[in-house]
């Protein structure tokens, strides 16, 4: 696994979105990424 720096206030974000959706906060960003993808068919 790879680690990413991002300040503390989108970290606060991530993580009050992952609970609101009860994921973690990892696997939220990895979905995230994912339909990004997807979306733009890259």
């Amino acid at each position: 696994m790879k680690t990413i720096k991002i300040s503390k206030v989108h970290y606060e974000m991530l993580v009050a979105a992952a609970k609101k959706s009860r994921q973690k906060p990892e696997v939220m960003i990895e979905e995230l990424i994912h339909q990004k993808y997807q979306k733009d068919g890259l």
